[in-house]
């Protein structure tokens, strides 16, 4: 099914996917806006941007073990979807993938998922299940949710994660201008350029220095497993041990006046703007 080939067909209620299909081009039901329901087959691999955006009375939708990814913009402004099975392992949920699904309140995020773009959930959620196998997560991914969503709160910090841990993901600050924020001791992610939205901030560290996944040095947070310096403020000082690499966003919008960076750290990703 090529791009765009039953785009602004309004009147169609309902769809039958064929086994045997293999890809749905680009824009290929959007503005659907009487589809109710949608099953994408598992021999479906390929799927373009934005299939069924703006399929405005879309309420359920099941997507095929063949995708390994939820693509930009699939169910952008599907404003009356309130239930998505997925039953492969995908491992991206592309940007704007659920941008303006205002019914879909609760999410589980699959455990294969590793990374999650930029504005994938813009919508009326109210409850998101992470995970700690997810690598790539973009600083706005749930850009305008912070209103809905149900944190956990710690120490000036707020919280998303499982049953297991519910501290995985710093997400947001709860105040915006704190003078100190120290990370619970189970943190695993830090959506660092939140970080960078005060100028106020004194100090950051890990609780007692060391947690599970990340510890604290010179007002610098370093994730153990590969090294990484995941954000600093203006008085950071980079350890000269201990850190291989400085991520993006690191010391993004910060004050910083100078800085030393230790000679064996890969910094191909390091901002001062």
């Amino acid at each position: 099914i090529n791009n765009s080939a039953f785009s602004k067909c309004k009147q169609v209620i309902f769809v039958i996917l064929p086994d045997g299909l293999r890809s749905i081009g680009h824009s290929a039901f959007s503005q659907c806006t009487a589809l109710t329901h949608i099953e994408i087959p598992d021999s479906v691999t390929f799927v373009g941007d934005s299939i069924f955006k703006k399929c405005e009375s879309l309420e359920s939708a099941v997507v095929g073990a063949g995708l390994t990814e939820i693509a930009y913009g699939m169910f952008g402004h599907c404003s009356a979807l309130k239930s998505i099975e997925i039953k492969g392992k995908i491992t991206a949920i592309r940007d704007h993938a659920f941008n303006g699904c205002s019914s879909l309140t609760s999410f589980e995020i699959p455990h294969s998922v590793t990374e999650i773009g930029s504005f994938a959930f813009t919508t009326s959620l109210k409850n998101v299940t992470m995970h700690k196998g997810i690598r790539d997560l973009s600083p706005y991914a749930f850009s305008e949710v912070t209103e809905t969503l149900n944190y956990n709160e710690y120490r000036g910090g707020l919280y998303l994660g499982d049953s297991e841990n519910p501290y995985l993901y710093l997400i947001n600050l709860a105040d915006e201008e704190p003078l100190d924020l120290v990370l619970h001791p189970d943190t695993y992610y830090v959506a660092n350029y939140l970080v960078s939205k005060t100028k106020s901030l004194k100090s950051l560290s890990v609780e007692g220095g060391n947690g599970r996944y990340l510890r604290s040095e010179g007002n610098c947070i370093i994730r153990k497993e590969d090294k990484a310096l995941l954000c600093g403020i203006g008085t950071s000082i980079i350890p000269s041990k201990g850190v291989q690499e400085i991520c993006d966003y690191a010391f993004f919008n910060s004050d910083i006046e100078s800085i030393i960076i230790p000679a064996k750290t890969s910094a191909a990703n390091f901002f001062i703007l």
